[in-house]
């Protein structure tokens, strides 16, 4: 039967064929990334409900849940307005806090840059007096407490080693000048 098919039409039908093929695969994949992206979402939701409850009974009052807050910052003397969401805003003991729930491996670790320099910025968008990141699997919270800018000037290693040698030297030095001029004050 396909003998009295001329090769043209056998490519076109099997051209079509391809195209169906590629568009089920597309099709296919895009609902499996929906899937997943809300399978991360309800995960994520979850977290934070459960975050609530570990909250409430740590002793912090919930003050407002994916509270928006919009900052500017200069950018060569321009300001650039940054919109934000906390997950939680907290307040215990006098003190308010920003409180972020994190899932996965890799995001509720402080070790994580991204986790750790957003946790700052809401500390200061949200001029808050303390930080708190919420394992939201482990159902752990950490109370994160950056330094200020007055004890975040540490000495590096280097410096540390050249200025206890220059101390060191320096007593050493006075040591054997105090030797040397004692015996010469007393006399002979």
């Amino acid at each position: 039967m396909l003998a009295h098919v001329e090769v043209p039409v056998v490519l076109f039908v099997l051209a079509g064929l391809l195209l169906l093929a590629l568009m089920v695969v597309a099709v296919v994949k895009r609902t499996l990334q929906r899937w997943r992206q809300t399978r991360r979402w309800h995960h994520a939701l979850a977290a934070e409900t459960r975050a609530e409850h570990l909250l409430v009974r740590a002793g912090y009052t919930i003050l407002g849940r994916q509270v928006h807050r919009r900052y500017s910052i200069l950018v060569n003397e321009q300001p650039l307005a940054i919109d934000l969401r906390v997950d939680y805003l907290v307040w215990k003991k006098g003190a308010t806090y920003v409180a972020e729930v994190k899932t996965g491996a890799q995001a509720p670790r402080l070790a994580y840059a991204p986790t750790r320099r957003q946790i700052l910025e809401y500390l200061v968008a949200f001029d808050a007096d303390g930080t708190l990141l919420i394992d939201g699997e482990r159902n752990v919270i950490d109370h994160v407490t950056f330094p200020s800018r007055a004890t975040a000037a540490v000495v590096p290693p280097e410096k540390k080693t050249f200025y206890l040698g220059l101390g060191l030297g320096i007593v050493i030095g006075l040591v054997v000048m105090l030797g040397f001029f004692i015996p010469a004050a007393q006399g002979p």
